[in-house]
């Protein structure tokens, strides 16, 4: 009886989860719901990557661009 129970509340929790949706950067935020995922799916960010230089008020401005492809957190 034990394990029927058990079996049971695996079942049912694996039917009730819902996985991510993973939507592409370019697409309307009004169309997906509320807490997708964004992700780079078509490298639209690939022809911004490198540096950048801009003179303001005298002030030389670099801006270094790059991709981060993955990144692995470490909690503590």
């Amino acid at each position: 009886m034990k394990k029927i129970v058990i079996l049971f509340i695996l079942v049912t929790s694996l039917i009730a989860c819902k996985a991510q949706q993973t939507y592409p950067l370019n697409i309307d935020f009004e169309e997906i719901p509320q807490g997708s995922y964004l992700k780079d799916l078509n490298d639209e960010l690939t022809p911004y990557i490198g540096e950048y230089k801009a003179n303001f008020e005298g002030n030389e401005i670099r801006l270094f661009i790059s991709k981060e492809t993955m990144k692995f957190l470490i909690s503590c």
